[in-house]
């Protein structure tokens, strides 16, 4: 396991002329800076994503978009962690922007999320309502967010101005990327003790059903058993 984790910086709007690429390159340019990150954007205009007619997981072989699908997941799951650039647009169509988080995958599972926030309402309602969904399929939302006024982002994609114009966005990106951070290494860390302890079961079962054949009534030869409960033994014992 490297010792950077990967955090995926997802830009969250795939149409034509879209201004998520500049907070998008923008954050990911500041990530890209630290020394504890590892960061690769993902863009879902890359991903001609199925929102209602295939399963995002892929598991369904015949849907026409199933290797789509699989190679979204494959792409998600290298990630520890992830930033979606959201949009500020009209609250109702948040069902769509979300389907690229929504679906019956588990490469969001306990895995950070922060939110970078652009547009109408500086992406507000749809960062609220990503929350609420990266909450239920158990991710861990940091609480700092970053949020980039119709306005500023404008002026920075006609080159009126840069975003050393606006010190309160890099102080808020950073916030957020600190506490990214934090939750990143913890819970990479989580997933692999995680991981460990999942060989537990079948290993103290193997155990008990040793000592019982070696004790019982129609108990082995000695020697090998013996030999054999011990493997069992220190196999438990190094976990």
């Amino acid at each position: 396991m490297s010792s950077k984790p990967l955090i995926g910086v997802i830009l969250g709007a795939s149409r034509q002329g879209r201004l998520s690429e500049v907070p998008a390159h923008w954050i990911h340019a500041l990530a890209s800076e630290r020394g504890d990150l590892q960061v690769e954007l993902v863009d879902i205009g890359r991903h001609p994503l199925p929102f209602f007619d295939a399963p995002l997981n892929g598991t369904a072989g015949s849907a026409p978009h199933a290797d789509i699908a699989r190679r979204w997941d494959a792409a998600l799951e290298r990630m520890d962690g992830f930033v979606v650039v959201v949009p500020g647009d009209d609250p109702l169509r948040i069902g769509r922007r979300a389907a690229p988080i929504g679906g019956e995958t588990a490469a969001f599972l306990h895995k950070p999320v922060g939110f970078v926030g652009y547009g109408r309402q500086a992406g507000m309602p749809n960062v609220h309502a990503l929350r609420s969904l990266a909450s239920a399929l158990r991710m861990a939302p940091v609480s700092h967010e970053v949020h980039l006024s119709l306005r500023e982002v404008m002026s920075v994609w006609q080159m009126e101005r840069d975003f050393d114009a606006y010190p309160h966005l890099a102080r808020a990106a950073k916030d957020m990327l600190d506490e990214l951070a934090w939750w990143t290494h913890a819970l990479r860390a989580a997933r692999g003790w995680t991981t460990q302890r999942a060989a537990l079961p079948p290993l103290r079962r193997a155990r008990q059903l040793v000592h019982r054949w070696m004790h019982g009534p129609h108990a082995a030869p000695s020697g090998w058993p013996v030999q054999v409960a011990g493997l069992a033994d220190e196999a438990v014992a190094r976990q």
